[in-house]
């Protein structure tokens, strides 16, 4: 068995990462800020408004692309109530032609906050303790399969000393959809697709995948939420916790 870890709600708590290089974005875009919105101003937003993160990470399991992180505080600022994906899925159809430049975006916005305070940044992003050990123990070969920047995944591996070969990390640049990397790694390790698992906080990822006849276990110590711990249930994805042998 070969595991494909997903990095973000998988291997790192990032979800105030999301927000920090999302809401400097969203600012400008939609409230014509000029000013960068940096960690020292996280830290001030935690005290002042601890429930407008709170709101977003409820929204966190509906993510896709990193362009959602700015639909995610378009939703909260007008207030839309949005509980199930669908409802998610049309708020970014209203803004398509958005998504992929604003994806680009927030990796601009996160060099520019890595820039200012590089050890703020990296503690807003802490490791899932038994992930981090499993990563540092295991003998098998281990993959990640992440819709974020692999230069920013590879600065957290080191900021946490979680040892990991580079030429094993597949991002957003390599492929935007799951299926290629995973096609991708099958050629290389040259085995059969069910010789392979892959671990995923979001359900979506993992059904698209499913297909190939892979192996595929949903994070629930990630950002799922409980309607898609049921709609993995409904299409035989087993649920995995903290405390079941990952891989």
């Amino acid at each position: 068995m070969i595991p494909i870890l997903d990095f973000d709600g998988v291997v790192v708590d990032s979800v105030l990462d999301g927000f920090i290089i999302s809401y400097d974005t969203f600012l400008k875009e939609f409230k014509q800020s000029k000013k960068d919105f940096l960690v020292k101003d996280m830290h001030h937003l935690q005290q002042q408004k601890p429930e407008q993160i709170e709101q977003f990470s409820k929204l966190r399991p509906f993510l896709k692309y990193g362009g959602d992180y700015i639909l995610m505080h378009y939703a909260i600022d007008k207030q839309l109530d949005i509980t199930k994906m669908q409802q998610f899925t049309d708020l970014r159809e209203q803004f398509k032609e958005k998504i992929d430049p604003w994806s680009n975006q927030v990796h601009v916005s996160r060099d520019i906050i890595m820039k200012d305070d590089l050890q703020g940044w990296m503690q807003l992003s802490p490791p899932f303790e038994k992930v981090m050990q499993l990563m540092n123990t295991t003998k098998k070969t281990l993959y990640i399969a992440s819709a974020n920047e692999k230069k920013t995944i590879i600065e957290m591996l080191n900021f946490y000393n979680i040892k990991f070969p580079e030429e094993k990390i597949f991002d957003c640049n390599f492929a935007k959809e799951k299926v290629k990397i995973m096609q991708h790694i099958k050629e290389l390790e040259q085995c059969e697709f069910k010789e392979l698992l892959f671990i995923d906080d979001q359900v979506e990822h993992l059904k698209n995948t499913q297909h190939l006849g892979i192996q595929v276990g949903l994070a629930t110590w990630g950002y799922c939420n409980e309607q898609q711990k049921e709609e993995a249930t409904k299409n035989n994805i087993p649920l995995l916790t903290l405390n079941d042998e990952i891989f």
